[in-house]
C-alpha cells in the first residue's frame, strides 16, 4: 500500500509541472493495469493490502515512464518451484515486495489493423523486500535496485494491452544483508548481484 501511495504522489509531482492549462494533455496516453503472473500463482485469491499488483504510466512521444508496485504472498507451490529456496519447506511462508520506477523508450510501433506491436526498453530504480518465514526463523532481505528491462506490448484497438514477456534485470545497489541465508533445514541461495524477474502485465490506455 505504501508503494501505491508513493507512486501516486510521484505521478502528481510529475504532472503538476505541466500546469493546469495543459491538463488535457497530461492525461494523453495515460495507462494503468496489473501484473498477473504473481497473482496467478495463488489463483487471484486473498487479494488485498498484503496481496496486490498495480502499475501505471504515461507515454510522451517515444519516451515515457512506468511505476510498478508488487506486494504478493507466495504460495507453497511457488516457493517449492523456486530454485533458490531448497530444503524442508514444511510450514514455510514467503512474501515479495518489488517496487519499480522506470524511464521508458518506445523503440517502434508496428501496426497491423487493430493491433499495435510495441517493444519498450526501460531503465530505472526500485526497492525490493523478500521475506521467508519458517516457525520462529525469518529471512528478511531488503535492497535498493537498479533495473534494465525490455517488455513487448501488444495493444488492441488502441485501448487494452498485454505485455509479455516483461524482463526486469536488476542489480543490488544497497542491501541490508547477504542475499544468501539458511536456517535449520532450509537454504536460501539467491545470487549476491541481483536477479531477473519475468512478468506479465495487462491493462488499459485512457
Amino acid at each position: 500500500m505504501k508503494g501505491i501511495i508513493l507512486a501516486v504522489l510521484l505521478f502528481f509531482v510529475i504532472t503538476s509541472s505541466f500546469g493546469m492549462a495543459d491538463i488535457s494533455a497530461i492525461f494523453e496516453d495515460f495507462h494503468l493495469g496489473i501484473e498477473i503472473s504473481e497473482l496467478l500463482q495463488r489463483n487471484f485469491t486473498n487479494l488485498g493490502r498484503d496481496n496486490y499488483t498495480f502499475l501505471f504510466g504515461q507515454k510522451f512521444g517515444k519516451l515515457g515512464y512506468r511505476l510498478l508496485s508488487i506486494n504478493v504472498q507466495l504460495s507453497p507451490e511457488h516457493i517449492a518451484d523456486n530454485p533458490y529456496i531448497v530444503g524442508d519447506l514444511t510450514g514455510a511462508e514467503a512474501q515479495l515486495l518489488a517496487h519499480r520506477g522506470y524511464f521508458d523508450y518506445y523503440i517502434f510501433d508496428a501496426k497491423l489493423g487493430f493491433l499495435d506491436f510495441i517493444p519498450i526498453a526501460s531503465f530505472g530504480l526500485g526497492y525490493q523486500n523478500m521475506m521467508v518465514a519458517k516457525e520462529i526463523d525469518l529471512y528478511d532481505f531488503k535492497a535498493v535496485t537498479l533495473s534494465v528491462g525490455l517488455r513487448i506490448q501488444c495493444k488492441f484497438f488502441n485501448i487494452a494491452f498485454i505485455e509479455f514477456p516483461v524482463g526486469d534485470l536488476f542489480f543490488y545497489l544497497i542491501k541490508n544483508r547477504s542475499a544468501k541465508g539458511a536456517f535449520d533445514s532450509l537454504i536460501i541461495d539467491y545470487p549476491e548481484w541481483g536477479l531477473l524477474f519475468l512478468w506479465i502485465n495487462v491493462g488499459i490506455e485512457l
